[in-house]
């Protein structure tokens, strides 16, 4: 992240004070957008190796639904054979669950988050959805699959069709990593699609697992630890002031030099731990408000005031001069 100005030292030295992480409430919990926009896809591959809990996240909450052992399970905008028989409509999900047990593999759950049915086989067209009824004395009405909906599935297996239109498919492993098409993530991922698109995947995990990933990009782990330390502090203090940032897509904070550069685990070293963990829950204050911790990968030979660049003063960020880098020789070093 480039953001104009550095001074995580002179931040650090003058006002960091963690004893009062107090005068501020703040989720442990953050939302990360990885796909979205323009990147966002019409299909994913989730693994696991512990298999998944699926529901939905209202907000930062994770809904429970129901546990599935599939290692691999796919999430589409499409399906083949989008008719199916909803055989019931419940007011809990541990009723739907029961039911869509008793009617064996071809069923599963359908949701908006507000209304909860039980759905079964897929086909494709009505008629033969009528035939299946009858043949097999199925109670129940056809239905056909919303258009803004995503499907959960495991090989032919449907797992579960959220209509995204109020909350998106919920997906949480077992043993708390997750590999989107092959790069692996803490926490779990919830899955929308903002008005009708193609899908938004969103990391949502808790906030000192995301700075691991976060100061191993924005640094690296094998800077010293006090550093990184610095880092983490000031990337929790980005990272919470601007919670609801991208909310209109349904996130926090996106994975880019936009507000934090961050890939999950394949970027964190045996370095990217202890700084997170010795500096976890303290934030920086100035006169009891969370400061704005912009930082850059090079700040020049000095840096500008704050106000003669963004309009916005901030008392700590004021001008300073750089004499402890080789601002002719390091990336980003001479600014303009």
């Amino acid at each position: 992240m480039k953001k104009f100005v550095g001074i995580l030292a002179l931040i650090l030295i003058l006002i960091i004070m963690p004893n009062m992480v107090s005068a501020v409430s703040y989720s442990d919990t953050v939302r990360v957008g990885l796909f979205y926009g323009s990147n966002a896809r019409s299909e994913f591959t989730l693994t696991s190796d512990d298999g998944f809990e699926l529901g939905y996240y209202n907000g930062r909450v994770f809904v429970d639904f129901y546990y599935t052992d599939a290692d691999t399970i796919k999430v589409s905008t499409s399906e083949s054979m989008p008719y199916h028989i909803k055989v019931l409509s419940v007011d809990n999900i541990a009723d739907a669950v029961d039911l869509m047990y008793s009617y064996g593999d071809q069923a599963f759950i359908y949701t908006n988050g507000s209304n909860i049915e039980v759905w079964y086989g897929s086909f494709e067209n009505e008629n033969d959805a009528l035939w299946e009824m009858d043949n097999q004395g199925i109670d129940g009405t056809v239905v056909s699959s919303v258009s803004n909906k995503v499907v959960v599935s495991s090989g032919n297996k449907k797992l579960l069709i959220m209509d995204t239109t109020k909350n998106g498919a919920g997906v949480v492993p077992d043993n708390g990593i997750i590999s989107v098409n092959g790069q692996k993530f803490r926490g779990g991922v919830d899955l929308k699609r903002i008005s009708g698109g193609n899908i938004t995947l969103v990391n949502v995990l808790k906030l000192d697992d995301y700075l691991y990933g976060v100061i191993s990009r924005e640094m690296s782990p094998s800077w010293p630890k006090e550093a990184l330390k610095a880092q983490a502090v000031c990337a929790r203090n980005y990272a919470v002031r601007h919670y609801n940032h991208h909310n209109s897509m349904g996130f926090d904070v996106c994975n880019t030099t936009c507000c934090q550069v961050y890939s999950g685990i394949t970027a964190e070293g045996q370095g990217s731990y202890a700084p997170v963990d010795e500096t976890s829950g303290e934030l920086l204050f100035y006169k009891e408000e969370l400061c704005n911790t912009v930082y850059s990968s090079s700040m020049g030979e000095r840096t500008a005031s704050v106000e003669y660049v963004w309009g916005t003063p901030y008392p700590y960020l004021v001008s300073v001069s750089n004499e402890y880098e080789d601002t002719a020789n390091v990336y980003n070093g001479k600014w303009t």
